[in-house]
C-alpha cells in the first residue's frame, strides 16, 4: 500500500455501517447507520451521513480512496445510486463500490479458497477461490430468502407468537416484553421504512432465552435451512472451509458451529464485522 495515500473504507449492512480511516499507520473507525439501496435513494443517504457528526469530522480530511462495500450493491444501478450519494462527500477521491459479498470473501478468506457466509440483518454466500467469487446462489432478500438471519429469526419468531406456536411461558414473557398487536406489526412490516430491521430487532429475544429448547431449535433448523439450501450445492463445500461474518453468526456462534458440523462441513472463520479484515487486505 502506498503510506502516502489515505484510504478509507466501509463495510455496510442494512443496520449499520462500519468504516476505517487508514493513514499511514494510523487507523480511526467510526460508525453510522446502515446504508441499503433497496430501501434508500442517494438523497436519503446523503442525508443520513451528513446528520452523523462523527462521519463530517472524517471526511475534512484529504481522501485518496474509497472503497464501499455495501448490502444491495450488487447491481450496477444500486451502485451508482450509492456513488452518487458520496460523490459530494469525496470529490477528488477515487471511489469504488462492491457487494457486501466480497467484502465479506476477502475479509474472511483472505487469498485461500473457502465459502464465506453472511448471517447479520441478511443473509447471504458465495464460494471465493482466493482472488474473486466464482459461485454464488441469488439471493432473493427480505420477503422470499435471508434463512438464517436476523430478519428471519425475528418474522419466524412473530409469526409464532401470533399463531400461538410456542410454550405458554414464553408466548406470555414475548407478550409482556413488547407489547404489540396485529395492527402494530403489519403498520411497521407493510408501511414503515426497514422491515427487515424491524423484525431482525425481535431476535435478540432468542439470544435472551437461548436456554429454552424452543428458542434454540428454532435458531438451530433456521442456520439448518440456510446451510442445506446454499452452502453444501456449492461444489467442494466439504473440501473448504465455511466462514461466517455478522452479529448472528457471533452472537449464536456455539449452535451455527454446531450445525454445521452436522452436515459434515468444516467451520472455518467467525467474525461480527469485515473491516478489521478489509483492512489488512488493502493494506497489503
Amino acid at each position: 500500500m502506498n503510506q502516502k495515500k489515505t484510504i478509507l473504507i466501509a463495510d455496510s449492512g442494512s443496520t449499520k455501517t462500519a468504516w476505517v480511516l487508514l493513514k499511514g499507520d494510523d487507523k480511526y473507525e467510526l460508525e453510522t447507520p446502515g446504508i441499503n439501496p433497496y430501501y434508500q435513494n442517494s438523497q436519503d443517504i446523503r442525508a443520513a451521513l451528513a446528520s452523523n457528526t462523527q462521519f463530517i469530522q472524517i471526511i475534512v480530511q484529504k481522501i485518496d480512496q474509497v472503497y464501499f462495500y455495501g448490502a444491495g450493491c450488487s447491481v450496477a444501478a444500486n451502485n451508482q445510486l450509492v456513488l452518487q450519494a458520496l460523490r459530494p462527500f469525496f470529490p477528488y477521491a477515487q471511489i469504488a463500490i462492491a457487494h457486501d459479498m466480497l467484502a465479506a470473501a476477502r475479509a474472511l478468506c483472505g487469498q485461500t479458497p473457502g465459502i464465506a457466509c453472511i448471517l447479520g440483518t441478511g443473509s447471504n454466500s458465495c464460494f471465493f477461490d482466493g482472488e474473486e467469487i466464482t459461485s454464488q446462489f441469488d439471493n432473493l432478500g427480505f420477503w422470499l430468502g435471508d434463512e438464517g438471519s436476523g430478519g428471519y429469526l425475528g418474522k419466524q419468531l412473530v409469526t409464532a407468537w401470533f399463531h400461538k406456536e410456542m410454550p405458554e411461558s414464553l408466548w406470555q414473557l414475548f407478550a409482556d416484553t413488547y407489547q404489540i398487536d396485529r395492527d402494530i406489526v403489519l403498520d411497521c412490516v407493510y408501511k414503515q421504512p426497514y422491515p427487515n430491521r424491524y423484525l431482525a430487532s425481535f431476535s435478540v429475544f432468542l439470544k435472551t432465552n437461548i436456554q429454552n429448547p424452543w428458542c434454540e431449535e428454532l435458531v438451530s433448523s433456521s442456520f439448518k435451512l440456510f446451510l442445506e439450501r446454499y452452502v453444501v450445492n456449492y461444489p467442494k463445500s466439504e473440501q473448504v472451509d465455511i466462514h461466517f461474518l455478522g452479529s448472528v453468526a457471533l452472537h449464536y456462534r456455539e449452535i451455527l458451529i454446531a450445525s454445521t458440523k452436522h452436515l459434515g462441513l468444516r467451520p472455518g472463520k467467525l467474525m461480527g464485522s469485515a473491516i478489521e479484515g478489509l483492512s489488512l487486505y488493502h493494506q497489503n
